[in-house]
């Protein structure tokens, strides 16, 4: 820092030619000053800076002896004269904010920093580029820390911003609490997916800038997909079929089993591929993180819109998930109680599935696919509920809930049990899922329009069950089952 600049005054009123006399660095050509910058200037390593911070922030002791004090200061470089701060901010902007945890917690004043005290609400308005990782299930930080900062940033930029790209990288794996589940890990659980739901709230109001990597530790959707490939590819193998996979990889099982089907290589985020692939189908069966990927489902209605007329209308068969009816008891929390709330008709009253609130889980994809439908892009949502059974793609071939359930009470040497373990659900054989799929793919074929009134749009909502489990029952058998193997548990 030059001697005597600490203000931007008093070097910003002379001219040009005194302020290259004044600040000899300024003569330097363009390109050696930006290399300068590019040295100088970068954004905090917040994950380091927490991470320092974490151990002085246990008792009130530390704060008596000072050891919370924190002190930031701007890099003197920006503080010279207004040229050089603008060209340096001008690099800095360039690069990416990077937030990989949020504020710790001040143990001695009882309460949680916020974002704001690290970086000001100007500096984060004037950020082009930002990469949030949000590992919900990493100490020391819980849910509900991130939970803060996210609201934070939210608010802060859809007052002002300049994002041209948001990077959103979040991954949550429910946990299950020694000794059974419990209040808190429902809690922590209901925090969770509340936050995941705000973050899928940056694409809303950030639509040009938002890049959505989110996992909610969910098991891959190709147990569903390779399933309902093998059963059309065996009812019509006829058709022609057209496959999105990750890599070469996850392509080469799919190419040894069915030879005929075109593979497209990329990922749900790749916008214009989706696009184009769905302006050449006829129909899209969508079942890849299908419920919670907005970014995928607005490329597919985009491109059935392009492709299709009303004369030749193109199919989108959905495949959102019963979780969407949780939404009442995630409010309440009534974990492991009885349903607070009458089942729900897809036969008679689909207006109640089609208009549930915006709080509800995967709502926000659901009311894309309800938007996009019309005479050109005719719509069906499909919601599985529990899924269990071999799948027959050479794919994953297994569901989760229950393996789960059985792995969890192996590890914990106790079948664990949310609150009372009175919670019902439904569920569906996955084989009687895929048939499902083979009708809808032939009713779209048929393009009866006699039929339409009730398979597609508004009224096409189908919740695919065909059993009814309680959660507290299934619990049990497993870990009688695991005590009767000699396994270890105590019962």
């Amino acid at each position: 820092m030059v001697p005597g600049a600490t203000s931007t005054s008093t070097s910003t009123s002379t001219s040009t030619s005194t302020s290259t006399e004044t600040f000899p660095f300024l003569s330097l050509p363009s390109e050696l000053r930006i290399a300068i910058y590019e040295y100088a200037v970068n954004w905090p390593d917040f994950s380091r800076l927490f991470s320092r911070q974490l151990p002085h922030f246990r008792s009130p002791e530390d704060v008596a002896i000072g050891a919370t004090t924190l002190v930031l200061s701007t890099p003197a470089i920006l503080l010279v004269n207004r040229q050089i701060s603008a060209e340096a901010k001008g690099v800095l902007s360039m690069k990416t904010l990077v937030l990989e945890a949020p504020p710790p917690y001040n143990r001695g004043h009882m309460r949680r920093m916020r974002i704001e005290e690290y970086i000001s609400e100007a500096t984060l308005q004037m950020v082009r580029f930002m990469t949030l990782k949000v590992n919900l299930n990493c100490e020391p930080y819980p849910v509900w820390y991130w939970d803060e900062m996210v609201e934070t940033l939210l608010r802060v930029w859809c007052e002002e911003n300049i994002l041209e790209k948001v990077v959103i990288r979040a991954k949550y794996t429910r946990l299950w609490a020694p000794g059974g589940s419990n209040f808190r890990e429902g809690s922590r659980h209901m925090y969770a997916m509340k936050l995941l739901r705000r973050l899928k709230a940056f694409e809303e109001h950030f639509p040009t800038a938002f890049v959505s990597e989110i996992s909610d530790g969910k098991a891959t959707t190709s147990y569903i997909g390779s399933d309902a490939l093998y059963a059309l590819e065996k009812a019509h193998p006829e058709y022609e079929y057209t496959v999105l996979v990750r890599n070469s990889d996850k392509g080469a099982p799919v190419a040894a089993a069915y030879p005929k089907t075109r593979l497209v290589y990329g990922t749900l985020n790749d916008s214009a591929l989706l696009e184009e692939e769905s302006a050449r189908a006829d129909i899209v069966l969508h079942t890849a993180d299908s419920s919670d990927h907005a970014g995928a489902a607005k490329a597919i209605a985009k491109g059935l819109a392009a492709g299709y007329t009303k004369e030749k209308p193109g199919f989108w068969i959905h495949v959102s998930g019963t979780g969407i009816l949780c939404w009442q008891d995630m409010q309440t929390e009534t974990y492991g109680e009885r349903p607070v709330q009458p089942p729900y008709d897809d036969l008679e009253n689909v207006s109640a599935l089609t208009s549930l609130p915006n709080s509800a889980f995967h709502r926000d994809v659901d009311k894309l696919v309800l938007g996009a439908s019309s005479d050109t892009v005719k719509t069906a949502i499909v919601c599985p509920p529990t899924i269990y059974g071999p799948g027959r793609g050479p794919g994953n071939r297994t569901s989760r809930q229950v393996y789960s359930l059985a792995k969890i009470t192996l590890e914990l040497g106790q079948a664990p049990q949310l609150g009372n373990g009175l919670a019902e659900w439904d569920n569906v054989h996955v084989h009687d899922l895929s048939a499902l799929f083979v009708l809808l793919v032939e009713a779209a074929v048929a393009n009866k329009a006699d039929m339409d009134a009730k398979l597609w749009g508004k009224e096409g909502y189908f919740l695919a069950e065909n059993g009814h489990h309680v959660w507290g029952e299934i619990s049990k058998q497993i870990g009688e089952v695991a005590f009767e193997k000699g396994v270890g548990l105590e019962y």
